[in-house]
């Protein structure tokens, strides 16, 4: 009966832990903007600010992932808003998902092959 007892108190557990954390999808550049406004995304870009004077993705937020206070600034995003975040290529923004994560967001979604891979299908579009 302990044994049994024991195991009810772990699976318990064990679904409170995974409700807890964070879900995370990956999105190609081809379906970015109809998920965005699916899931009514806010868009961040760690790229530095030279990076998003090329180009950005619209009504992106810019947190420079490689400024001294990217971490203090985004810990104190809300957590359980969802967010969309790319780079130039995928790099970074998988390093700020890392963090993030951590941090306990719990729902991100990560923009494949970044802004290069973005624009690139724009192009082909002829936008």
């Amino acid at each position: 009966m302990k044994k049994v007892s024991y195991l009810f108190v772990f699976l318990i557990l064990s679904g409170t832990t995974l409700s807890a954390q964070s879900k995370y999808y990956t999105v190609k550049a081809s379906k970015a903007e109809k998920v965005i406004k699916k899931n009514n995304l806010i868009v961040l870009d760690v790229r530095t600010p030279e990076e998003v004077n090329e180009g950005a993705m619209t009504d992106a937020i810019n947190y420079d992932f490689k400024a001294p206070g990217f971490k203090d600034q985004i810990s104190s995003l809300p957590k359980k808003v969802p967010y969309f975040i790319y780079c130039r290529s995928g790099n970074r923004s998988a390093k700020a998902i890392e963090m993030m994560k951590s941090l306990g967001f719990t729902r991100i979604y990560h923009l494949e092959g970044g802004y290069l891979a973005y624009d690139e299908w724009k192009k082909q579009l002829g936008k």
